[in-house]
């Protein structure tokens, strides 16, 4: 009997044994929810550096022209005379014509609600159009698509309209040589590097488009897809079906942004990257180091899945 209760009894060193052993599974136990108890990331203060950022994006915004057809100043556009399709043409392009902000409004509200124009009589009986604008824009008005309307006019009609039209004397009298304006082209050309006269050899593009679209590229570092054209100031979806398949992209031309260089300065002039998402990132890479991947941001959600793909092919590392 003595001999079976050796094996449940201990000794005073096998007590004390046992008791610091319990401690410290004890203490392995709770320690990680302690550390998370006490140690909770701080939340760290951007408040002053989010106020210089906003002091320098309105210091920025001062020197460009606001986009928003609100803050446009009709004074800073310079008037010009241009070949033009009043089904396809854009606001800017109408100001640089002679509209009014009020008629180039009503003008877009009328096409956006299914109008159409057919030939130059429909943009005469344009409401709110001064005949003294008329006469100027007249000689340059060109409709390039038109549609047949059996219940309107007949076949020799349309016919007759489709052979183009035959300006005034005016015109003729004109500096603008008629064979100065580029043809319109039906082969595909590559839009990164075409210039402002190759991009109005497009379906439905003229100067005023070639401009936007140029000067949205310059922003982007170039297009990387061709449904950004979308997002160019004015550009409308009927006018992006009309070159779609006339338009190629050179992705090796595409201007990059290292994200483990650039500060905040350079990633702010892209229209892509928000105020709020190169804090993120230049926090993420302070913490980190280094950035490997846009995937590796994502994954840490330190951006969002769709803020990941439109930076994707504008980062480099």
């Amino acid at each position: 009997m003595n001999k079976i209760r050796e094996y449940f009894t201990f000794t005073r060193s096998e007590r004390n044994g046992i008791l610091v052993l319990l401690v410290l599974i004890v203490i392995l136990t709770v320690t990680p929810s302690l550390l998370d108890l006490f140690l909770k990331k701080q939340k760290v203060d951007y408040s002053q550096f989010e106020a210089e950022i906003d002091k320098f994006i309105a210091s920025s915004q001062n020197q460009e022209i606001d986009s928003n057809e609100n803050n446009i100043n009709l004074d800073t556009i310079k008037k010009e005379y241009f070949y033009f399709d009043p089904n396809t043409v854009s606001e800017i392009e109408l100001y640089k014509l002679g509209v009014s902000k009020k008629l180039a409004k009503t003008w877009l509200n009328y096409r956006n609600k299914g109008g159409r124009f057919y030939d130059k009589d429909d943009v005469k009986k344009m409401y709110g159009l001064p005949d003294s604008v008329y006469s100027l824009i007249e000689p340059y008005i060109s409709v390039q698509s038109k549609k047949y309307d059996k219940k309107t006019k007949s076949n020799n009609e349309w016919k007759n309209k489709s052979d183009g039209y035959k300006f005034n004397n005016k015109f003729q009298q004109s500096n603008y040589s008629q064979n100065n304006y580029p043809k319109k082209t039906t082969t595909a050309i590559e839009i990164n590097n075409a210039d402002s006269i190759t991009l109005c050899t497009l379906p439905g593009i003229g100067p005023g488009y070639a401009r936007l679209i140029i000067k949205y590229r310059n922003k982007l570092g170039g297009f990387v897809k061709k449904e950004q054209l979308l997002e160019v100031y004015g550009f409308t979806q009927e006018s992006y079906v009309k070159i779609e398949n006339l338009i190629l992209i050179d992705l090796s031309i595409v201007n990059k942004i290292n994200l483990n260089t650039a500060d905040f300065k350079q990633l702010i002039k892209h229209p892509y990257f928000s105020k709020d998402m190169i804090i993120r990132i230049l926090e993420y890479r302070k913490i980190q180091g280094k950035i490997s991947t846009i995937d590796e941001m994502v994954k840490n959600k330190m951006i969002t899945l769709e803020e990941g793909e439109k930076i994707k092919l504008y980062s480099s590392f």
